[in-house]
This record gives structure tokens, sequence and C-alpha cells, in this order.
């Protein structure tokens, strides 16, 4: 676990997202602006904003080397099936 104080928030964002790995992220912060361009702009498949813990059907999953996919919800059903498309005419 890493955690960063910065000035630049360009630079925080580099430093953030210089890993190979993007599992989840945390913004602990009073400006809403701010955590949600945060939000958007880091490389993780799960961000908190001053809070933690993970919510029931919440897509849960990494980016980069972190994780397979997302686990627990809908779209992970889906990642098991395969969809044809067959057309026919008499």
């Amino acid at each position: 676990m890493s955690i960063l104080t910065w000035s630049d928030f360009d630079e925080m964002v580099a430093i953030a997202n210089g890993t190979m790995y993007g599992l989840t992220a945390s913004i602990i912060t009073d400006d809403f602006r701010t955590a949600m361009r945060a939000a958007e702009e880091i490389e993780a498949g799960y961000v908190w904003i001053n809070s933690s813990g993970r919510y029931l059907g919440a897509p849960y999953g990494g980016w980069k080397q972190s994780g397979l996919g997302k686990e627990e919800t809908f779209e992970e059903l889906l990642s098991y099936t395969r969809v044809k498309n067959i057309n026919m005419r008499w």
C-alpha cells in the first residue's frame, strides 16, 4: 500500500498510474471536483472516495496486471457466455 501526498495534480496522477498494477485506489479529499477528476484519471478498477470497503453488486476487478475481469456482478456471468448470431432464409 502506498500513500501519496501531493501538491501537483498531474504529477500525482502520473505517479499513481506509473505502476503495472491497478486494482484499487483511495482518494481522500474535501474537494469534490478534485476527487471526481482524480477518480476518472487514475487507472484502477475500483476507486473509493473518502471511504473503503466493497459494495454488493458493484463490479470488482483491476486494470493492467491486476485481476482478470470484473467479479461478483452480471458482467462476470456474461464472461462465461458466448454470443452467436444465426441468420437463415427458407
